[in-house]
C-alpha cells in the first residue's frame, strides 16, 4: 500500500502501477489538471509541483519543487503533494498571494507555463528566506515561458515573497508532518520502498529483474519518451544508509540517495567549480530529485559528473548481499551503457577525495542551450602547477566516447612542462589523438576534437598562461 497525502488528503492506495507518472495519475485519475504536460522529460516545468517531507531531524517539513512528469507515483510514499489546483482553496483572499502576484504583474499570456512557475514560486516561499532578484531567477530556472516573458514573472516574484502571508499549508504543517512521520514502511507487490541497505539487498536478489529508482530523472524518460514499461520498481529513495553524506579527513562518502540539492554545499565547499557546473547540467526541480549516485550508475557517456569524478579518482562502493567492494570509477565503466556491476548488485555510496592543497578542478560544459541541455563535451580537468610548472594533471571527458575517458596521453605529455603557448600546441596534439569520437545530432566528430582542444587552451588561460 501506498500512502501520501495529496494536497490535504491522506491517499492510500492498494495497488499500483509500478511506471506510473505522478503527472498522469494526478490528471487521469484526480482529474487535478492544473498541472501540465509539455515535454514530458522534466525539461520545461510546466507540470511543477511541489514536494513537502520530513528533514533529517524530524521536526518539520522541507518543501521542494519538482517535475510531476517524471516523477514515479510509488516514490511519493511517505511525502505530501501539493499542486497549483489546491493553493486558492487555501486562503481567505480570492487568489493565493502568488497567484494575485502573477495576475496584478500581467505575469501570464497563454497561461500554459503559470502554474509551474506559481508552484516553483510557492516552493521559494516555503523556504523563509530573503528573496532578491539572484535568488528568485536560480529558483525558477527549470520553468520555461515563450510567450509572456520572464520580467513580468520575475515582478511578480519580488512583489510577494519578501511580504508576508499565510496560507492553509502553514497551518496545517504540524498535523501534516505528524500524518507523514506516522506512515509505516511499504508493502506492494510492484513497487518497493525499503528503508535500509539490508532491505534493499534482499530486494535486488529476490527480484534481479526489477528497476533500481532513484531520482527517475533518466530512467522515467524510458517510460515518457520510449514508451517502455517497467513491471517492478526498486525505489532507493528512503534507504537510510544511501541518504546519508560522511566527512572524514580525507574523504566525502556520499550516498547514492543523496540528491544533488542535498550535496551541492559539500561539494562546493571542496570543490567551489562544481557549484557552477551543477546549475548549468540541472535545474532547481532536477536537482531536488537527481542524484549523484543515479548520474554514475546510469553510466551515459555524456553523464555531466562522471568525468569529474574520474578527474578526482574518485571511487565507488557497491554492494551485494551483504558483502561490499570498492572501484574507481575510472574502472567502472567497461562500455556503452556497461558497468563492473553484477546481477543484483548496487551502487552504495560515492567517495571523493578532498582538494589537495594548491590542486584546481576546472570542469567545463559544451551544450545547445547554455543550462539545463545534454552536453555535446563536458571536461574536466584536475592541475597542479607549482612555479609554472604542471607537477600532475588528470583529464577526463564525456561525450568522446562510449564511456568517459581519460586523456592518458596528454596528461603524460604535460607533466613535468612548463605553462606555456608552446606547451600547449604539443598537448592540443597529443589530447586529439586520446580520443575518436563520434558525430551525432550534438556535435561532429571534428568539433568535439576541436572543443577539447579549446578547453584545453581555456584551462591554460585561466592558469596565467600568456598565450
Amino acid at each position: 500500500m501506498i500512502k501520501f497525502i495529496l494536497n490535504h488528503n491522506l491517499v492510500q492506495l492498494e495497488s499500483i502501477q509500478a511506471d506510473k507518472t505522478l503527472l498522469d495519475y494526478l490528471r487521469l485519475d484526480e482529474n487535478l489538471t492544473g498541472s501540465k504536460e509539455g515535454c514530458a522529460s522534466g525539461d520545461c516545468g510546466a507540470c511543477t509541483v511541489v514536494i513537502a517531507e520530513p528533514n533529517s531531524t524530524g521536526d518539520s517539513l522541507n518543501y521542494k519543487s519538482i517535475n510531476s512528469c517524471i516523477c514515479l507515483l510509488g516514490s511519493l510514499h511517505g511525502k505530501q503533494v501539493i499542486t497549483v489546483d489546491s493553493l486558492k482553496a487555501s486562503v481567505e483572499t480570492e487568489l493565493h498571494p502568488i497567484q494575485q502576484a502573477m495576475v496584478d504583474s500581467h505575469a501570464s499570456q497563454c497561461g500554459f507555463c503559470t502554474p509551474g512557475f506559481v508552484m516553483s514560486l510557492f516552493s521559494l516561499s516555503k523556504h523563509k528566506v530573503s528573496v532578491d532578484r539572484t535568488v528568485l531567477v536560480d529558483n525558477i530556472d527549470g520553468n520555461l515561458c515563450r510567450c509572456t516573458g520572464y520580467r513580468p514573472i520575475i515582478d511578480a516574484g519580488l512583489s510577494v515573497l519578501n511580504q508576508p502571508f499565510t496560507d492553509d499549508y502553514d497551518k496545517n504543517s504540524q498535523q501534516a508532518l505528524d500524518t507523514l512521520k506516522s506512515i509505516n514502511p511499504v508493502q506492494e507487490e510492484n513497487f518497493f520502498v525499503p528503508e535500509t541497505a539490508s532491505e534493499l539487498s534482499q530486494l535486488t536478489q529476490q527480484y534481479p529483474e526489477a528497476r533500481l529508482l532513484a531520482g527517475g530523472t533518466d530512467l522515467t524518460l524510458g517510460i515518457t519518451q520510449g514508451l517502455q514499461t517497467y513491471e517492478k520498481v526498486i525505489y532507493i529513495g528512503r534507504v537510510k544508509e544511501l541518504k546519508q553524506i560522511a566527512e572524514t579527513n580525507n574523504e566525502t562518502i556520499i550516498g547514492a540517495g543523496v540528491t544533488y540539492q542535498e550535496c551541492e554545499d559539500h561539494l562546493s565547499r571542496e570543490y567551489p567549480t562544481l557549484r557552477n557546473h551543477l546549475h548549468r547540467f540541472a535545474s532547481t526541480q532536477i536537482r531536488n530529485i537527481g542524484t549523484l549516485g543515479g548520474n554514475v550508475a546510469n553510466a551515459s557517456p555524456i553523464g555531466d559528473m562522471p568525468p569529474v569524478l574520474v578527474a578526482l579518482d574518485a571511487s565507488l562502493i557497491l554492494q551485494k548481499g551483504e558483502d561490499k567492494r570498492t572501484v574507481k570509477v575510472d574502472d567502472f565503466y567497461t562500455g556503452y551503457k556497461k558497468t563492473v556491476l553484477e546481477q543484483s548488485e548496487f551502487l552504495r555510496e560515492i567517495v571523493i577525495p578532498k582538494n589537495k592543497v594548491n590542486h584546481h578542478l576546472a570542469v567545463y560544459k559544451i551544450s545547445k542551450r547554455h543550462a539545463d541541455d545534454i552536453s555535446s563535451i563536458c571536461a574536466a580537468f584536475y592541475i597542479h602547477v607549482e612555479a609554472g610548472i604542471i607537477s600532475s594533471i588528470r583529464i577526463a571527458m564525456g561525450g568522446m566516447a562510449a564511456t568517459v575517458k581519460r586523456a592518458t596521453n596528454c596528461e603524460k605529455y604535460l607533466k613535468g612542462q612548463i605553462i606555456s603557448k608552446e606547451t600547449l600546441d604539443k598537448a592540443k596534439a597529443e589530447i586529439a589523438t586520446d580520443f575518436d569520437p563520434m558525430s551525432d545530432v550534438r556535435a561532429t566528430q571534428e568539433y568535439r576534437i576541436l572543443m577539447a582542444q579549446n578547453l584545453l587552451e581555456r584551462l591554460f588561460i585561466e592558469q596565467g598562461a600568456e598565450l
